[in-house]
């Protein structure tokens, strides 16, 4: 059931990528869950007559959260402890960050930056590019939340019961 569940996730992640005939990195941003920080949902792409599977993905574990879409790469986070950056025109896997067990928390992406939290706890800021551990924040309770970035500010929430500012 989660493996169905993963594939239906990332093929209708896939098939609503295909805002045009090429993939723009510019028209398929969707940088953190729901789109922006006022948590909208609202894209300004328009959707062709009719869609298609451009690729799938298999993340080897459930997907629970949003994937993030930013600068032509797709970020999403599994339940089996990785964040996973693919090309958004291929599914190529560019590159993969170990993670404790990822929940509901979606990505944000800003500044350079892939943003997300584990079950754990620990709260991650990774390269965009390379996939590389920028630092790390770790918090007493599971953090289920997805992070909104405002600023050079990224907020997250924690079952430790705490809003973070980091």
């Amino acid at each position: 059931m989660r493996a169905l569940m993963q594939l239906i996730v990332m093929s209708a992640l896939v098939v609503l990528a295909d805002f045009s005939p090429t993939l723009h990195a510019q028209d398929a941003a969707w940088p953190q869950f729901r789109g922006n920080p006022p948590l909208t949902g609202v894209s300004s792409s328009t959707l062709p007559a009719s869609l298609k599977v451009l690729w799938t993905f298999d993340a080897g574990d459930a997907i629970e959260s949003s994937a993030a879409i930013a600068d032509g790469t797709v970020y999403v986070g599994s339940a089996g402890g990785e964040l996973v950056a693919l090309d958004l025109q291929t599914g190529t896997v560019r590159w993969r960050y170990k993670t404790g067990e990822i929940g509901e928390s979606s990505p944000a992406v800003a500044n350079g930056a892939v943003y997300i939290g584990d079950l754990t706890g620990t709260f991650h800021a990774v390269d965009a590019k390379s996939g590389k551990p920028l630092w790390t924040f770790k918090t007493s309770g599971e953090i289920r939340s997805s992070p909104v970035v405002v600023g050079d500010r990224v907020l997250i929430g924690s079952y430790d019961r705490f809003l973070y500012a980091l």
